[in-house]
């Protein structure tokens, strides 16, 4: 259950991709309340992203990023949004 930044949360979360080994979602029901969320829908976001991805993890390929740690894109993750814009986010509920 979960409210405002909350629902948008678990909004986040129960679209996901499946995930694990038996590709289950982590929610089976949700109570989602006034959810804050504006979706990054411009196709030219989510390519600056996958650049700005690309260039916090030193310019490798997608295929050799799949292969990193979870400390590793953690540190990328962190990188990424250390670099949003004030009030913005690079992932999830509210993007500019």
């Amino acid at each position: 259950m979960g409210e405002s930044a909350g629902a948008s949360s678990i909004l986040s979360q129960i679209t996901a991709q499946l995930t694990g080994d038996d590709r289950t979602t982590p929610f089976k029901k949700a109570i989602i309340q006034s959810p804050a969320m504006r979706p990054a829908s411009d196709a030219a976001m989510y390519s600056q992203v996958y650049e700005m991805f690309l260039a916090a993890a030193n310019g490798v390929s997608i295929e050799t990023a799949r292969d990193f740690t979870s400390a590793q894109l953690q540190g990328i993750n962190g990188a990424l949004i250390a670099a949003s814009a004030f009030g913005c986010f690079t992932f999830g509920a509210s993007t500019c």
